[in-house]
């Protein structure tokens, strides 16, 4: 039985630990921005090319720019423009070097109806909870050796060094440990 339950714990490490793997492969490097575009008359601006500048700041409403980039997009036939912030042309640093642990952030939008780069700011905003999941793609520990077990031990994320050969993962006294024949020590 302790052979048993010490090869389907072991298995569901390996797999939970493949999960989160996939889980963190999977963060895109962006995240949606929708606005409708107008003239300066307050009509829609329909199917046409427009600019923006897009640039990400920490600290405060006037902190550093720790991004910034530019999108062309073309207006819908309500005047809608829909981005990807993080996968248009940088201009600062680069979307993936953004630390996103650092709080306050903010995000600033300036736009040029015409196409072109002569942009105008429509305004600064904190960024609250959406692209924070961001974070989450790199806030787990991460492995540093082959075949090696991460898990919760209840308190905090551990790593568990790869077992030697003929060594089975057993759980002793609510430790997971390589034990020879799932005997625990």
């Amino acid at each position: 039985m302790a052979n048993s339950l010490s090869i389907l714990l072991a298995f569901a490490l390996i797999v939970c630990s493949w999960l989160q793997v996939e889980v963190e492969a999977q963060v895109p490097q962006s995240f949606n921005y929708q606005a409708v575009c107008r003239n300066t008359n307050g009509a829609p601006i329909l199917n046409q090319s427009v600019n923006f500048q897009i640039e990400i700041l920490q600290g405060s409403i006037t902190g550093a720019v720790v991004y910034a980039e530019t999108q062309l997009d073309t207006t819908s036939a309500f005047g809608v423009s829909t981005l990807e912030i993080g996968k248009g042309t940088p201009v600062t640093n680069t979307f993936a070097g953004i630390n996103w642990g650092n709080t306050p952030t903010f995000i600033s939008i300036s736009f040029d109806p015409s196409g072109g780069s002569n942009f105008t700011a429509l305004g600064t905003h904190e960024l609250l909870s959406v692209p924070y999941a961001l974070r989450s793609g790199n806030a787990l520990p991460i492995g540093t050796t082959t075949n090696e077990i991460l898990y919760w031990n209840g308190s905090a994320w551990t790593t568990l060094p790869p077992g030697n050969s003929g060594h089975s993962l057993t759980l002793c006294g609510g430790i997971l440990i390589w034990t020879q024949g799932g005997i625990c020590p």
